[in-house]
Parts: structure tokens; sequence; C-alpha cells
């Protein structure tokens, strides 16, 4: 027997189960490993995303890259959406998967239907950076009518706010 002191009032009771509403939602790595396909002829990197904001934030999603599979097709595909996972990162070349853990992009999020003994899920179909990273910053030009402000010269012992 375990003693605890546990307050199931104190603690939410049960996990939303269903597909997140297709879209784009801003997502981070929370964990990846590489794991072996059922039939066990090939491999398979598994990342879980985790969402970063919105209505959904908290929530997971998982997305396997099959990298080692005997179906080309398959392969081509897993690298297709590695390369855009890294580029969406920042990178262009990564050595370990931990590398791309925490860091905030945007995910292509789908629901794949119900088949058979399987309950509709979420599928993710791509990646791009986020907006405010992806965005170069601009520096924004005075207007030609506004005079520009000049600093008082080191010798005067006011601040520049004090005028």
């Amino acid at each position: 027997m375990v003693e605890i002191e546990f307050n199931a009032e104190e603690h939410q009771g049960e996990d939303n189960f269903e597909p997140l509403p297709k879209g784009w939602y801003r997502v981070y790595v929370s964990a990846s490993e590489k794991k072996e396909t059922n039939a066990g002829d090939g491999a398979y990197i598994k990342l879980e995303l985790t969402v970063d904001d919105g209505d959904y934030q908290g929530r997971r999603v998982w997305h396997n890259l099959n990298l080692w599979n005997k179906n080309q097709v398959a392969v081509d595909i897993a690298a297709r959406q590695l390369s855009q996972l890294v580029r969406a990162c920042g990178m262009v070349a990564v050595e370990d998967t931990e590398q791309l853990h925490s860091i905030p992009v945007m995910a292509k999020i789908a629901i794949s239907p119900a088949k058979g003994d399987y309950d509709a899920s979420n599928d993710v179909k791509g990646y791009k950076p986020c907006e405010e990273e992806a965005k170069p910053k601009r520096a924004t030009k005075a207007k030609k009518s506004e005079p520009k402000e000049t600093v008082k010269a080191a010798s005067d012992n006011r601040k520049p706010w004090q005028k």
C-alpha cells in the first residue's frame, strides 16, 4: 500500500483526445526518439509536438518521420518534412534531434479520418517558421517633414530625457 494525500478536485479529471481542428498551429518539439517499425524492417523518428499558444495550448500532436524504410516514397516524404522542420527552426543541418527541441515553429495540422479500430487523429503536413521570427527587422525611416532630435553634448549634465 502507498499512503498519499490526493484530492481529485484539485486536478483536471480527463484529457481531451479529440483531434485538433485542421489549420496552422504554433508548436515546438517537446520530445523525440528513434523507434523501430512494428515489422522490424525499418525505423522512424517519433516527434512529440506541443501547441505553444491559443485555445489548444499544451495539447500534443505526434509526427512520425519514416527515414529508414523499404518504401522510398515514404523516406522521401519524411526527408522533405524534416527539411521543412529544420529550416523552420532556423537551421540548415542538425546532428541530433534534440537540437530541434523547444524552438517555436508553425505546423500545418490535418485530420486523418477514423479507420478500422483507430479513432480519427491528427497528421502533420508541413512546417514553416513562425511569422514573427520569419519577418526581417526593418528600420523605419523618419518622415522628411519631421525635424531630427539632437542629443546634448556629454559636457551637459542633464540626461537626454531632461530637456
